[in-house]
């Protein structure tokens, strides 16, 4: 969050002095995990216990029903389309007393059942309510919320593995605006279909917005590809911002790098974007707010280009079906 802040303040510096405009576009992200390639049927199996098997040190600690969450997750995880078939197995497995995770002979009944390659056994799902208030623009009081913190527990098993791959735990959290229709089935409800969400981002490839700032000012050829951006021609202003480029100095050729940059993101030519972008911080003044905003784009860039790396080998799977 410092980070952002951080951007902000000196992007309100730019625009009193050039002028700096903001786009946004979806990118398909990396998953922290890797897959085999021959994992294409993968089971989503219900491992959580039924409300009131498990003890809380508190009453607004809830537990999800299994049932949604894996009914939820499983849309999810068929909706990607990353593997070939997804088969839901909703039924609770929670057993009172056993383990946490699935026994190995468990996990080999289920894959032969299944005739899957891989499971996805959902185990816990957390809910942890606490009473709040938020104020609506437009009302001189306060409005009653219901906050919750959402944790679903997710642990991966492949064939011929007895031990799970990896145990996912990330939370998340909604609310909901107390009213007097509200009541605690809808709450567990709404909770259980939001955490199939919580993890999705982290188990399989997933798109994401992805927002920028970039020069559109300053000069004729500027303004003309700030346009042809808006337009979505970004052919036309990559023609701009290379002529500028070529044939200016100082703060426009800075700039102009600065966009060219952007536009071999765009395009997956981390290696152009990288020289780019070095070549505008050469011309950038130290300290200054530009130059800020240029480091910070670096650590942007080579953080997307490492995971853009990451997902090709994740997508390598789809090769042979072109």
């Amino acid at each position: 969050m410092k980070k952002i802040c951080f951007i902000l303040g000196f992007i309100g510096l730019l625009t009193s002095c050039t002028t700096v405009g903001t786009l946004s576009y979806d990118r398909l992200q990396a998953a922290d995990f890797n897959y085999p390639e021959t994992i294409r049927r993968v089971g989503v199996v219900n491992h959580i216990p039924p409300s009131g098997w498990v003890e809380t040190s508190s009453p607004d600690v809830l537990e999800g029903n299994g049932k949604v969450m894996a009914e939820s997750f499983a849309q999810a995880v068929a909706a990607t389309d990353y593997f070939d078939q997804v088969v839901l197995c909703d039924s609770s497995l929670f057993v009172p007393d056993a383990s946490e995770g699935l026994t190995g002979v468990q996990v080999d009944s289920l894959m032969q059942d299944l005739g899957v390659d891989m499971l996805f056994s959902l185990n816990r799902v957390q809910i942890q309510l606490k009473e709040n208030s938020s104020f609506v623009p437009g009302l001189s009081v306060p409005v009653s919320v219901i906050d919750a913190v959402i944790t679903p527990v997710i642990q991966v098993y492949a064939s011929g593995r007895h031990a799970p791959l990896f145990t996912l735990s990330k939370s998340d959290s909604i609310y909901w605006e107390v009213t007097p229709s509200l009541n605690l089935e809808q709450v567990i409800t709404e909770s259980s279909e939001f955490a199939a969400t919580i993890p999705m981002k982290y188990l399989l490839p997933s798109w994401e917005e992805i927002n920028r700032y970039f020069y559109n000012g300053g000069d004729v050829n500027m303004r003309d590809a700030a346009v042809s951006v808006q337009e979505g021609d970004w052919e036309s202003a990559f023609q701009l911002w290379e002529q500028t480029f070529r044939q200016k100095k100082g703060a426009a050729k800075m700039r102009a790098a600065y966009n060219l940059a952007l536009y071999y993101e765009m395009h997956d030519d981390f290696e152009q974007a990288r020289f780019y972008l070095s070549e505008a911080l050469k011309l950038a003044k130290d300290g200054s707010a530009e130059k800020g905003m240029m480091e910070f784009y670096q650590v942007q860039l080579n953080s997307l280009a490492e995971k853009n790396g990451k997902l090709k080998m994740q997508m390598r799977r789809f090769e042979n079906n072109f």
